[in-house]
């Protein structure tokens, strides 16, 4: 069964045919990256789709099929929380996964539903042709932030770790064997 999590009728379609669940995994996303002024709108609202309202669309057939006790895990990226250049699209769905993360944590407490997101930092199909253009720039000294565990990394932080854990509203970091979370944003009176 192919699924579009962008499209709300096959979302609902696939969703017929799920009883109970314990754990939901938000994992699609694309890029399509390009620099502001030369992104399409075609483009920005690809990535929107695909990344962010296919996280609600989704989390919203599902939701009521996910078990007391269960978790929502979302899948995030580090330029929500810094920016990437070339990434307006993808940065701004993936922010948005970190508010729509932190937001359902708090609604769903009541209902001992559990919702966190992990920032992987990993080499997959959709970070490999950045890494290849690094090495041609910078042969061996990629710079420290482009330096990347593996997907299995991510996995297993996710099967071993994350499952279990009784947080709730946390954006977790996987790099490999750096494992953490970051911390609620800090107000500096100016």
């Amino acid at each position: 069964m192919t699924l579009d999590v962008s499209n709300r009728s096959s979302v609902a379609n696939a969703a017929k045919l799920i009883k109970d669940i314990d754990i939901l995994i938000n994992n699609a996303g694309i890029t399509a990256d390009s620099t502001f002024k030369k992104m399409s709108p075609e483009i920005w609202d690809e990535v929107i789709s695909v990344n962010l309202t296919g996280v609600f669309n989704s989390t919203h057939a599902l939701l009521d099929k996910i078990n007391q006790g269960g978790q929502i895990i979302t899948l995030t990226s580090k330029s929500a929380l810094f920016g990437n250049f070339g990434q307006a699209n993808y940065a701004a769905s993936k922010a948005g996964i970190i508010a729509f993360t932190k937001t359902l944590a708090k609604e769903l407490q009541k209902s001992m539903i559990r919702v966190n997101s992990v920032s992987p930092a990993a080499v997959t199909d959709m970070t490999l042709p950045v890494l290849k253009s690094l090495k041609e720039t910078y042969g061996q000294n990629i710079p420290d932030e482009w330096k990347m565990g593996s997907s299995s990394d991510v996995a297993n932080f996710i099967i071993n770790d994350l499952i279990e854990s009784e947080m709730t509203g946390k954006i977790f970091s996987v790099n490999g064997s750096e494992i953490g979370y970051w911390q609620e944003p800090t107000f500096h009176k100016l």
